[in-house]
């Protein structure tokens, strides 16, 4: 082999090698135009040395997504060896179904920076979750992208954890709420009763007592017979009884009912007559909304009417409930459908009893008013439940 020919061959051999080991600033990428050379300035030795020790994935692409340079944390990340990735297609190590996401990202304008989820390729066939964080550079011309790679294992495992960790506490929330409830119902309702009997008792026993003391039992009939109001309504709200006798649609109309007595916005209630049964985790969670739903309308929206629709769809459920009043700040509707509010209060609550159901919520807003859309998949309730039932010592419980 001639000389000149060995000689080239090896400066080929030593600049490959510099170039997956990340020793230069340039890369010559073959396409239909011809060769292009990319040169990254500036990359002096202090600056790589910063992006190779950072905690995150950094790499710099060029528009079709071919790898320039990339760190070992990304390799890290990808659990593959560092020289694969210089370049390769950026596209390569994107899951097919978040492809879309990248190539989206790859033609934003510069200026600014865009950022989503996605899933990169592990080995193996497992996907590893990821932040990408892109910003769009143009020098002497030439577009470049900078990537920082966040690496979400933990992050979604700990979510995973916690979203486990609120389901529980939300189980043991309804069974507490059953347990005051029956609590009420079997001690201080039931001796409020057995008082206001006793006092009927002494009127009839005594018809010629002084006008004051005939006076002061009358008024001690009526608190007693407000008490047992009060409790029942204080009961009503902390576990519906109808809703474990008799079901959500039931449990949901004297609700309504209740509601529409009150100097408030009249609601229109259209549940399937004939939906039967569901699981009773389900018919909480959708009287718990329905009834947190009509809370907000009654303080906040200033609407006059409302509507609660529930339809069945394939192989579930679909309620929405809508006002037509001043509808939700963008900034709080972003955090409610993000999530991002305290959990367990109020619609960040019952967010979280729709996730655990393997359900979807959303709201929708705008000045015309606001929409709380809620899919379930329809669980049956598998044997019925035995509870008991309030009712005020008059027979009248206004239950809203």
């Amino acid at each position: 082999m001639p000389r000149k020919l060995q000689e080239r061959l090896d400066e080929a051999e030593e600049t490959l090698r510099a170039l997956r080991s990340g020793e230069v600033d340039a890369i010559v990428a073959s396409g239909p135009d011809g060769d292009r050379v990319y040169t990254l300035k500036g990359a002096d030795e202090a600056y790589r040395l910063m992006v190779q020790n950072m905690a995150e994935g950094a790499l710099t692409v060029a528009p079709n997504g071919l790898i320039l340079f990339s760190n070992e944390k990304l390799a890290s990340i990808l659990a593959i060896p560092h020289e694969r990735l210089i370049g390769s297609s950026f596209h390569d190590f994107i899951v097919p179904e978040d492809a879309d996401i990248l190539s989206a990202l790859l033609t934003h304008e510069p200026g600014g920076g865009a950022k989503r989820d996605v899933r990169l390729k592990a080995p193996g066939g497992a996907s590893v979750p990821v932040s990408l964080s892109v910003n769009r550079l143009k020098l002497d011309g030439v577009d470049y992208f900078c990537v920082i790679v966040t690496d979400l294992t933990d992050q979604k495992r700990n979510e995973e954890v916690l979203r486990g960790l609120s389901a529980r506490l939300l189980q043991l929330q309804d069974e507490d709420r059953r347990r005051i409830a029956r609590g009420l119902h079997d001690g201080a309702f039931q001796r409020l009763a057995a008082l206001q009997f006793k006092l009927t008792l002494v009127g009839q026993a005594s018809p010629k007592m002084p006008p004051a003391a005939q006076r002061n039992l009358t008024e001690s009939l009526k608190l007693v017979d407000e008490c047992c109001n009060d409790l029942g309504k204080l009961a009503y709200l902390i576990q519906p009884p109808l809703l474990e006798e008799r079901g959500l649609g039931p449990a949901l109309r004297a609700y309504v009912n209740g509601f529409n007595r009150r100097l408030g916005p009249q609601v229109s209630l259209n549940f399937p007559s004939r939906l039967g049964r569901l699981a009773a985790d389900a018919e909480t969670t959708l009287f718990r909304i329905t009834q947190e739903a009509l809370t907000n309308i009654e303080r906040h929206s200033g609407s006059a009417t409302a509507e609660i629709v529930f339809r069945r769809e394939r192989g579930g459920l679909l309620l929405e409930i809508t006002d037509h009043g001043c509808g939700v700040s963008q900034q709080l509707l972003k955090q409610l459908n993000r999530g991002t509010t305290l959990p367990g209060v109020g619609i960040a609550g019952a967010r979280e009893r729709v996730r655990t159901l393997g359900g979807l919520m959303e709201i929708c807003s705008g000045s015309d008013g606001t929409t709380v859309r809620v899919r379930l998949p329809i669980r049956r309730r598998p044997v019925a439940r035995r509870s008991v039932s309030l009712t005020g010592a008059s027979g009248n419980v206004d239950h809203a």
